[in-house]
């Protein structure tokens, strides 16, 4: 009997080698093919939440177009009529589009008038002189660009926070000049926003200043990575953070072109420990085959 268990066990440790060779072949194959599939998904939701953030400059876009394509707000550069604030420019117009500042400045670059609201508050607030200071160079789409698929302007970082901006020259009903200047809508993108963006996209969202000089270190390092991206490389760098969690980060440019945000998008690792409990279940496998095989060579 002590013979036969030690002919089984010199069976199963004979096994064992090609057991482990096997296992160590499928479990190269399952965690590439796994952690490629990681990579892929992280990217599409990168991808979601960077079109989300579009699809809502796109909004701010197309009403910041009927606004300054109107004769009104035309007219209201030339005559300044205090009827026509009192009766468009009023809280519910910043509530209804989530605005925080309307800023119109004539041809000379001089501020016509401006309006600032505290989203979270409800109340009326200044406007912060370094938004003002930038008012008369943001860039403007000219009005023989405006039937063609423009991408709305993006990001414009201030010290306070920075901006979701666009701006349009101020034309006619009809979108003829000559421009009477430029109309600038602008929304924060602090917290209440980002939460709102991670509502919507369903997904754990933080951002970042690029140039925060007190970045978290996966952010520094990330920043690093994505300072050095050739042109024809993705924008999307992903990094597991633990053993739990993964994330994809991406840049978020200014509307001088100058990188200005880093998005960064944490989702659990639930392919890779997928990728985990498959490995087991097949070493368990190989472990009762081997078993099996052994028992089988003694009888």
């Amino acid at each position: 009997m002590i013979f036969r268990k030690q002919i089984l066990l010199i069976i199963f440790v004979t096994l064992i080698c090609p057991i482990s060779l096997l296992y160590g072949i499928a479990s190269h194959i399952t965690l590439g093919s796994f952690g490629q599939l990681e990579q892929r998904d992280m990217r599409k939701s990168v991808e979601r939440v960077r079109d989300t953030l579009t699809a809502e400059f796109d909004n701010l876009e197309g009403t910041v177009t009927d606004w300054s394509n109107w004769d009104d707000a035309y007219a209201f550069i030339e005559n300044r009529n205090p009827g026509f604030i009192k009766s468009n420019i009023v809280e519910q117009t910043f509530t209804g589009i989530r605005l925080n500042f309307i800023i119109f400045v004539n041809p000379s670059g001089e501020l016509v008038y401006g309006k600032g609201f505290d989203l979270r508050k409800n109340k009326e607030i200044p406007i912060p002189q370094s938004l003002l200071k930038q008012a008369p160079s943001i860039p403007v789409i000219q009005s023989t660009d405006l039937g063609k698929q423009a991408k709305p302007l993006r990001i414009l970082t201030l010290p306070e926070n920075p901006l979701v901006i666009v701006s349009r020259q101020i034309l006619t009903s009809e979108a003829k000049g000559p421009s009477r200047g430029t109309l600038i809508f602008a929304r924060y993108l602090d917290e209440d926003a980002v939460k709102r963006l991670g509502e919507i996209t369903h997904l754990s969202l933080t951002i970042k200043r690029f140039d925060d000089p007190q970045l978290p270190a996966d952010f520094g390092a990330i920043r690093s990575n994505l300072i050095d991206l050739q042109p024809n490389q993705s924008s999307i760098a992903i990094q597991p953070l633990s053993e739990d969690a993964i994330a994809g980060y991406t840049v978020i440019k200014d509307i001088y072109g100058k990188p200005a945000l880093i998005l960064r998008v944490d989702t659990p690792r639930e392919i890779y420990k997928q990728a985990q409990v498959n490995l087991s279940y097949l070493l368990i496998s190989l472990l009762v085959v081997g078993l099996f095989l052994a028992q089988y060579s003694v009888a």
